[in-house]
């Protein structure tokens, strides 16, 4: 492999990729290259990885327990705080017991290389998260991939096959579409077809639901979910992952998930801030459904200037751009224009569905998302 060659052709394909260096923030505006950008790019859907109460947890735990957890957990790097959180978590999940990993990424990971075996058949949808693509791919399982949001199409694998321990996952809110899985649906199939049904609630997680439970909470199909995976990097405001099931499958993870045995404990300051946010997510009605009307505000504003958002029912937005040189141009017209949206190119998306892709917070203003709409539509028409 000529590395140089590699970079060439992906600088040629407009698919080269750098790092935004981020100055300074004063969300919600961050600066890049001295620039004062509304940011539509972050994660930070609540607006707690800037909220004081947070930050001063944070600094807490820090101060108490040491600025990291200093072993793998099973050694010496469960502190105090790591139990305590586990415990909350469980209980904002609605299930017996909880797990928390370094990153969502590696939540994935350790769920599904631990449950799946090379006779078990998992079942994902197309657009699924890469975290959980990779852990089918390492977990040496069968898979099969239907067509996304199309369960007739699961059903008819379903139908088909009569392995005994079959796994379906998909993502609760979509990352990419920003659309909504039929988790009604997929309950009604778990209880026809016996399988275990793991929601990656990642974006759906402190946005949807009682007290922020995710989207499974809001339809009323949370003990009907097997195995709940949730960040701490997204509405929570701080980074780190999490699994939330029985207590038997929890203990069943840490005796196997590779991912949480062998690597160091998330710092202990993390923990006392998670707590912090669940007690907050109680809070947070208002600016939860602040966010809703806002996203669909901004959905509305898009379509009656003939803007498609594809079927996005959540804080994230997409708007196709047609390729990779058009999406880098219209986000490079956005940054001109004060505003950062970045750009999502292929292979992160289907080729022709380049796109930005809006995030939007609940600390984001009505008239914000007015201007940015007529910002951005002014450059599409």
């Amino acid at each position: 492999m000529n590395i140089s060659e590699q970079i060439e052709h992906l600088k040629l394909s407009n698919n080269y990729r750098k790092l935004k260096i981020i100055d300074k923030k004063e969300w919600p505006y961050i600066y890049i290259n001295n620039r004062k950008l509304l940011n539509f790019g972050s994660n930070n859907y609540m607006g707690l990885a800037d909220n004081i109460s947070v930050k001063e947890a944070f600094i807490e735990g820090i101060e108490k327990w040491g600025a990291g957890a200093e072993a793998s957990r099973l050694v010496s790097g469960t502190l105090k705080p790591h139990d305590d959180f586990e415990k909350a978590l469980a209980c904002f999940s609605k299930k017996e017991d909880a797990l928390v990993f370094p990153s969502g990424y590696m939540a994935n990971l350790g769920v599904i290389t631990s449950f799946a075996e090379k006779d078990s058949l998992i079942l994902i949808d197309k657009i699924d998260h890469a975290s959980i693509i990779d852990g089918v791919k390492l977990s040496g399982a069968q898979f099969r991939v239907f067509p996304h949001r199309d369960y007739r199409y699961l059903e008819k694998i379903l139908i088909k096959n009569n392995l005994k321990n079959k796994i379906v996952i998909t993502d609760s809110i979509f990352s990419m579409d920003g659309d909504r899985a039929d988790l009604i649906e997929l309950v009604r199939l778990k209880k026809k077809y016996d399988f275990i049904l793991v929601v990656d609630e990642a974006h759906g997680v402190g946005v949807f639901g009682e007290n922020g439970c995710g989207l499974a909470s809001l339809l009323g199909v949370i003990n009907d979910v097997d195995i709940k995976v949730g960040t701490l990097s997204k509405a929570f405001g701080l980074q780190g992952g999490y699994v939330a099931s029985t207590k038997i499958n929890i203990d069943y993870l840490k005796n196997k998930s590779r991912s949480f045995i062998y690597t160091t404990g998330i710092t202990p300051g993390i923990c006392v801030a998670g707590m912090k946010v669940l007690e907050l997510f109680s809070r947070m009605n208002e600016e939860r459904e602040h966010l809703q009307n806002i996203s669909r505000f901004c959905r509305d504003e898009f379509h009656k200037k003939g803007v498609s958002t594809f079927d996005s029912k959540s804080q994230i937005i997409p708007v196709v751009a047609g390729d990779n040189k058009k999406v880098l141009e219209l986000e490079k017209k956005l940054f001109e224009k004060g505003f950062f949206a970045p750009a999502i190119r292929y292979p992160t998306v289907k080729k022709g569905t380049e796109r930005i892709r809006i995030s939007l917070s609940s600390d984001n203003t009505l008239e914000q998302v007015s201007d940015f709409v007529e910002c951005f539509s002014g450059f599409i028409s």
